[in-house]
């Protein structure tokens, strides 16, 4: 089964076993966080763009939030999906002022939503800073393309694990004043 390959695989690092479920544990931590950060994103991503709809007389606000929701797990593009032909269809039915405020709005605030609670949601549940978030966020979409949003904080949050590891393992030889670099 998974659990016992698993298992197996992470019984073979050299490590102490508190350092195997150290590592095993941050993995899971970081990856349930950006699993969770990137659904709440979603959800006020939807809300936002649905919320606009009844206000600029736009039928169906629930359901094109609840796209604009789903398609925000796509990188700098998602909710765009949905406020940009809002938007074009404003300005061709004549409301030119609100089609164009639409879009600014989706541009300005509703993709900014992203940088701004990525790294509070993600970084407070995992204790890494919210710049390594955001950071290897963009790191992870560059090399692993959507699943990156899961793996490149899962990469940064081992790669602190693994520090703490050494840091540990090696203290008594560790040169003293080096030992307050990591804070």
């Amino acid at each position: 089964t998974g659990a016992t390959t698993r298992q197996a695989l992470v019984n073979m690092l050299p490590l102490k076993p508190e350092d195997r479920a150290d590592l095993v544990n941050t993995f899971l931590g970081v990856s349930r966080a950006t699993i969770k950060g990137t659904l709440i994103i979603g959800i006020v991503q939807g809300a936002l763009v649905g919320a606009a709809f009844p206000i600029l007389g736009l039928h169906g606000g629930f359901f094109w939030g609840a796209v604009a929701g789903v398609l925000s797990v796509i990188p700098g593009i998602g909710p765009a999906l949905v406020y940009i032909p809002a938007g074009i269809v404003l300005i061709a039915t004549g409301n030119t002022g609100a089609g164009v405020g639409f879009m600014l709005y989706g541009a300005i605030l509703v993709s900014n939503v992203d940088n701004v609670l990525r790294p509070m949601l993600v970084g407070k549940d995992t204790q890494m800073p919210d710049v390594l978030v955001l950071v290897s966020t963009l790191g992870g979409l560059a090399f692993f393309g959507a699943a990156g949003l899961v793996l490149g904080p899962a990469v940064a949050g081992l790669f602190l694990c693994v520090w703490r590891i050494y840091r540990r393992t090696f203290q008594d030889v560790l040169d003293p004043d080096a030992e307050g670099a990591d804070a």
